[in-house]
């Protein structure tokens, strides 16, 4: 047996023994108690209405919290870096075993809360976070966004570019798509000087707020139906740059033919009948899903409609109003913290939202990276 795989079973055993109720933090992570966590998590943040992207009356205006709280459901481990001056062990001089560290806790602990940070990760590049990732072992998962794929740092995908002075309402990950990542996870290379905190919620919580009937809308209209066009870049009318035309077929899936985008898309779980080449050789990719996945027999919320990017199966678009109280009750789900230089949170996908808000450029460019699980 491989030593990485040998290690993560021996943390994972100990886990086992020690009982579900007094699990401890194996190696040099250290769990926080809940006072330490309001120091890490913050207070909160005040909200600002300039963060909508839609117009809302005065009186719907007052609806929207005054403050985002902290997410006091993430999970956070402390490196402790004085392990390392007493004990002469692997993972002080190895980060792909301080990976596999991690590995054991997220396998363990993330089911029972959806999210889980470490913080003063020993790790001070995007070269070192390859290095601590590939401990991990996760499964890779494909990812094609609906626009440009996202710029990457040693081979790994930096968070979205949407403009600095924009905020990124709360999502699931490529919940457009047959096959989203069950995990995703956020390295914080170089924090925002100002903004930029991340925001989180439970699926299950904004499903619990959300007014019956607009759970019952999405389920009269059969779902959520989901169309990208991707252009030809070899065809002579050149790109359409609208919203759902942001790049060519060929740089989503890294190939020069159709055939080899066929096997991309289908690889991703797309049937071949949602995959169609017009004349001009624009490829459209349509997906219907019901809006709502299963957790424990009960239907949660899990969709983008939130985003823009989706119709009604018949292709009719979701009505303003239907969006603007979206649009609330998304925030009143909302948490936000900030992430600080060498954190690592990782997120259950399926079950808890995230997004970002605005920041200023001034200081050093906001570098997140990104990685995903199958």
């Amino acid at each position: 047996m491989k030593y990485h795989a040998f290690l993560t079973l021996l943390l994972l055993l100990s886990f086992t023994l020690a009982g579900a109720a007094k699990i401890g933090s194996p190696g040099p992570f250290r769990l926080i108690d809940e006072e330490e966590a309001e120091a890490v998590l913050g207070d909160g943040i005040e909200f600002n209405h300039s963060w909508l992207l839609r117009e809302h009356s005065v009186q719907q205006l007052k609806l929207f919290p005054d403050v985002l709280p902290p997410p006091s459901f993430v999970r956070t481990y402390m490196y402790e870096s004085s392990e390392c001056a007493t004990k002469n062990t692997t993972y002080c001089s190895d980060l792909s075993s301080l990976g596999s560290i991690a590995t054991a806790i997220i396998d363990a602990e993330l089911e029972k809360t959806g999210a889980i940070l470490f913080r003063n990760l020993p790790v001070h590049n995007a070269r070192q976070f390859r290095k601590f990732f590939k401990g991990t072992k996760w499964p890779t998962v494909k990812y094609a966004p609906y626009g440009p794929n996202r710029p990457q740092v040693e081979g790994i995908d930096l968070a979205t570019n949407i403009p600095s002075q924009y905020a990124l309402g709360l999502h699931n990950e490529m919940a457009y798509d047959p096959k989203p990542a069950k995990r995703i996870a956020f390295f914080c290379n170089t924090p925002a000087h100002v903004g930029g905190e991340t925001i989180l919620g439970y699926n299950k919580e904004l499903t619990a707020i959300l007014p019956q009937e607009m759970l019952d809308f999405v389920r009269q209209q059969g779902g959520v139906l989901y169309t990208r066009r991707h252009f030809d870049n070899a065809s002579s009318l050149g790109p359409d740059f609208s919203q759902m035309r942001l790049s060519s077929w060929q740089e989503k899936c890294r190939g020069t033919t159709k055939e080899e985008a066929m096997v991309f898309f289908q690889d991703m779980g797309f049937h071949p009948s949602e995959l169609d080449f017009d004349a001009e050789g624009t490829l459209t990719i349509r997906f219907q899903h019901s809006g709502f996945v299963q957790e424990r027999d009960e239907d949660v919320w899990f969709n983008a409609i939130y985003s823009g990017l989706t119709t009604t199966p018949d292709g009719t678009l979701f009505p303003s109003e239907f969006n603007d109280r979206l649009e609330l009750y998304h925030w009143k789900a909302a948490s936000a913290f900030k992430l600080q230089k060498n954190d690592w949170l990782v997120l259950d996908n399926k079950r808890v939202m995230h997004g970002r808000l605005p920041y200023s450029n001034q200081g050093p460019e906001r570098q997140l990276l990104t990685v995903y699980s199958a």
